[in-house]
């Protein structure tokens, strides 16, 4: 070969060394959030800072709690019958279980979220989990064959990880979820002895009572036969009161519903449940990770580099670049 075209020929893509530079840029990313998980729940967690992140959103999240409770044991059973539809091969079973959200996240839940992934998995000042973690992309784009290659940045901008991130949030929420659910079934329980009872049942079932009480107070025969006889021809629920029930024991359920979550934060830290289930979470980030860099970031190099070379253009004579 001469030295005019040796001059003129580009040289080839070496896929080999960005392939090894993607898996050490995961590496290094997955051990320095673990590495931070430890700092991160020293300076979190406490009674006193979750109720921080709480106060902005306290209202809300009264109203939040109560349909967040509603809705937590009905998730639960589908859940289980995705998974075990799942198990015996029915792969439609996992793909509605990810559709079926676990509940509206509240403001409270929301905070969390933006403190871990901006804290500890380092993903940008705003907390938007979206893509891969910014401080990943920065630490992969420094190799020259990962900037400008449509394909990574397909892999990067893809909601990857999004799963896993809602998965580890909605469990942590779940507490929560169950303590109102469980005050729902419980005032069902020993008031009516009817624990399938909802709250707008158990609304029904009060402004009934009181209808009752008020009328048999006023019956001609006195109290005691007036109870008997609304007994045996009970009176309809006054709507109004009927909805004013239903108002304070909504307000209680959430109430009750985010006493726990503040209380559940310093209980969990205190016996290292948080950063236990941290590691669990980084582990799962770690994983989803190499799936994408098999599936997606290196069969995109590869692409790249067995991509024949553009041809290299020349000029005529009397032409002028």
């Amino acid at each position: 070969m001469d030295g005019a075209s040796a001059a003129g020929s580009a040289p080839a893509l070496d896929s080999s060394s960005a392939a090894l530079h993607v898996d050490r840029c995961i590496a290094a990313y997955v051990e320095q959030a673990r590495r931070r998980i430890p700092g991160f729940v020293a300076s979190h967690f406490s009674l006193a800072q979750t109720w921080r992140l709480q106060r902005a959103t306290v209202f809300k999240d009264l109203l939040l709690g109560p349909l967040n409770a509603l809705w937590a044991i009905p998730y639960l059973t589908l859940a289980r019958v995705c998974r075990g539809l799942d198990v015996v091969g029915i792969a439609a079973a996992a793909r509605v279980l990810r559709a079926i959200p676990p509940g509206i996240k509240t403001g409270y839940q929301r905070s969390v979220e933006e403190l871990i992934a901006r804290d500890l998995l380092a993903w940008g000042a705003t907390g938007d989990v979206h893509g891969l973690p910014e401080g990943l992309i920065l630490d992969l784009q420094r190799h020259p064959d990962l900037r400008n290659n449509a394909g990574v940045e397909r892999a990067i901008s893809k909601d990857a990880l999004q799963a896993v991130f809602d998965q580890f949030l909605s469990a942590r929420a779940l507490v929560a979820d169950l303590a109102g659910a469980g005050l729902t079934l419980g005032v069902g329980w020993f008031v009516f002895d009817r624990p399938s009872l909802g709250l707008m049942g158990i609304s029904e079932q009060f402004a009934r009572r009181s209808a009752k009480s008020r009328l048999a107070s006023r019956f001609f025969l006195g109290r005691r036969a007036g109870s008997v006889f609304y007994s045996v021809f009970r009176p309809q629920a006054n709507p109004l009161e009927t909805a004013a029930i239903l108002a304070a024991l909504a307000l209680g359920i959430g109430a009750v519903a985010m006493t726990c979550s503040l209380l559940f934060e310093p209980i969990r830290k205190l016996f290292g449940l948080h950063e236990r289930r941290l590691v669990t979470l980084v582990d799962q980030i770690e994983r989803e990770l190499l799936v994408v860099a098999q599936q997606q970031l290196k069969p995109a190099l590869a692409a790249r580099a067995s991509a024949p070379a553009a041809p290299e253009s020349f000029l005529l004579p009397g032409e002028v670049r």
